[in-house]
């Protein structure tokens, strides 16, 4: 019986004991929340002498929300209309996990303004902060002459994981940045330092528009980058860095550029007229010295190739990176063409493996839609299947273009594509770094299985390439070249019923299970050729 009671004893005071840390808990919890502020600004009608607690105490500058340290669930409100002119947000302090600090509008729909006016960072900045998020904001920071400059400045440094930033639904323009360095534009997250590798983590790039800023729209970059035969510090790959929704356009440069991350994903982004002004290697949309990235559903229209820009395409598997996806994307009248795949052989130790480009539609691209610069191999793997490209009469370019860099590429699987190329272009494997013309070697051992080669010839077989199961009949697009401006404007490129082209692929291992429309492909029965594998139309 004594034993029962010390039993029944025990229970109670495990249940008390349970009981009390969960008040603790909720008390806690509760403190925390309670301590958090919301502080507003009001350029027109607020007053620095106030508190900023409330909207009738709004402050008028920013000077105090940059001098105040932030904590936890506090929240920052910048009045709708309101403009600060040669003013930067830099307020001070971290949220915590699961309690973010955020920033937004307040008191009506039209965002307000911060204007730098030609600051040397960005109109918003942070220095190894973290949970911040920012909303709902227009940005600028022009100038009469070029500077290294940002709308928005994010630097983390010796620090080892900085989480959580946010940037969301901002309008980012009219930004003077130098067009000789690719850390100058729009939204740039870098990593600086020397004695602590550091990475982000949980990045969110969303619904942004940013136009007219020089050099770069988006990018990472890191000073803890080093392999392959660039870079310094021990190699350390950011995560659950993700960018999608926004618009870009009139980029003196690149769109989104990553570099130095785990598994990004960009999908759902729009960037035109991009490398509009700086010259030396642009391209819309790229990864470099990264593993896993997914590039989806974007799309990159007129890209421009200055004199001096190497590249100008929509899209680009850059060197010193594995596994890289770039699936359902839509490039269109872009002066580079639609694909580059390069590897700078002259770097030591550099590569380029595992990428596979695969579902996208490509439309009046020019000068070659399919770049492959440099000493590349993919001999372990289909890397470029079930693609759509169309080339109209007029076009010159290249369909397929392999040339030099510090080497050839070797071993690149073109399966099941349609190459719709009423063109003069044809393809070459044995071209020099600037795609224009032949260089002093050649790539060799590629092969095409299971294309069709509609209107300009298949590339003649022998020691550069192995050609397979080719289809040159016409394969019956609904109505070929009718693309516009829209990932959906693209229903011209679906196959017609009787077309050859229907069920006569080659079943790719792990292809994706659908196809840009979203329709299944089979991990067991052949597929059609081309983007489309839906029912004939």
């Amino acid at each position: 019986m004594r034993g029962v009671q010390v039993f029944r004893s025990r229970q109670l005071l495990l249940i008390c004991g349970t009981f009390l840390a969960v008040l603790l808990c909720v008390f806690f919890t509760t403190e925390e929340k309670a301590f958090a502020t919301n502080y507003y600004v009001d350029s027109v009608n607020g007053d620095d002498t106030k508190d900023g607690m409330s909207e009738s105490n709004a402050w008028r500058n920013l000077d105090n929300v940059n001098s105040k340290t932030f904590t936890a669930g506090d929240r920052l409100y910048l009045k709708s209309g309101s403009i600060w002119n040669g003013q930067q947000l830099y307020p001070k302090g971290s949220g915590a996990s699961g309690n973010p600090i955020i920033v937004d509008l307040y008191g009506g729909t039209t965002k307000p303004i911060i204007n730098q006016g030609g600051g040397a960072t960005g109109a918003i900045y942070l220095y190894n902060q973290e949970y911040w998020e920012f909303n709902n904001l227009e940005l600028t920071n022009d100038s009469a002459s070029a500077g290294n400059r940002l709308g928005v400045k994010i630097i983390g440094e010796d620090k080892p994981t900085i989480d959580h930033i946010y940037i969301k639904n901002c309008y980012i323009h009219n930004v003077k940045g130098n067009l000789s360095s690719k850390t100058t534009g729009g939204i740039g997250f870098i990593i600086q330092g020397t004695t602590t590798a550091t990475k982000w983590n949980d990045i969110l790039i969303e619904g942004n528009t940013i136009s007219n800023v020089d050099r770069t729209g988006i990018f990472t970059v890191s000073s803890w980058s080093g392999r392959g035969g660039v870079g310094g510090g021990t190699w350390t790959g950011s995560t659950n860095i993700v960018i999608k929704n926004n618009t870009l356009s009139d980029i003196g440069g690149d769109g989104v550029t990553i570099r130095a991350a785990t598994s990004p994903l960009v999908e759902y982004n729009v960037a035109y007229d991009t490398g509009a002004r700086a010259k030396n290697s642009n391209a819309a949309f790229w990864p470099f010295n990264s593993d896993g990235a997914v590039f989806q559903y974007n799309e990159a229209y007129n890209t421009r190739k200055l004199s001096g820009n190497n590249d100008g395409q929509g899209f680009d598997i850059d060197w010193n990176t594995n596994n890289s996806l770039f699936q359902y994307n839509y490039s269109h009248d872009n002066e580079g063409g639609f694909m580059l795949i390069c590897q700078d052989g002259s770097a030591a130790g550099s590569f380029n493996t595992g990428g596979i480009v695969r579902y996208n539609i490509s439309q009046n691209d020019k000068i070659a839609v399919f770049s492959v610069l440099g000493p590349v191999d993919y001999s372990s793997h289909q890397s470029v299947y079930n693609n759509t490209v169309y080339l109209p009469p007029s076009s010159t370019a290249y369909a397929v273009f392999h040339g030099s860099w510090g080497g050839y590429a070797n071993y690149i699987r073109y399966y099941n594509n349609i190459f719709y190329n009423l063109g003069s272009g044809g393809y070459l494997f044995n071209g020099n770094s600037t795609r224009t013309g032949t260089g002093g070697g050649s790539s060799s051992n590629n092969v095409f299985n299971y294309n069709v080669f509609y209107g300009k010839a298949a590339p003649s077989n022998g020691g550069a390439v192995w050609i397979r199961n080719t289809l040159t009949s016409d394969p019956k697009l609904v109505n070929a070249g009718s693309g516009g401006n829209g990932l959906s404007t693209v229903n011209g490129y679906k196959l017609l019923t009787g077309s050859p082209a229907i069920g006569s692929g080659i079943l790719i291992t792990d292809n994706g299970g659908k196809d840009y429309w979203g329709n299944a492909v089979s991990s067991s029965a052949a597929p059609h050729r081309g983007a489309y594998n839906g029912p004939g139309q």
